[in-house]
């Protein structure tokens, strides 16, 4: 969360939902708290 700059927990689990949800990760272990980026998250960060 602290990498991600963002504090609150539950905003956090939303926005890691919301990545999963577009393939952008594969879901983690306890409520994302280890999660692996897929090769589409890679790509799509690399378009901004």
């Amino acid at each position: 969360m602290r990498q991600a700059s963002v504090s609150d927990l539950e905003e956090f689990s939303q926005i890691a939902e919301y990545l999963a949800g577009q393939g952008f990760i594969a879901e983690g272990v306890n409520d994302y708290d280890l999660f692996t980026v897929t090769l589409r998250g890679i790509a799509a960060g690399t378009r901004y």
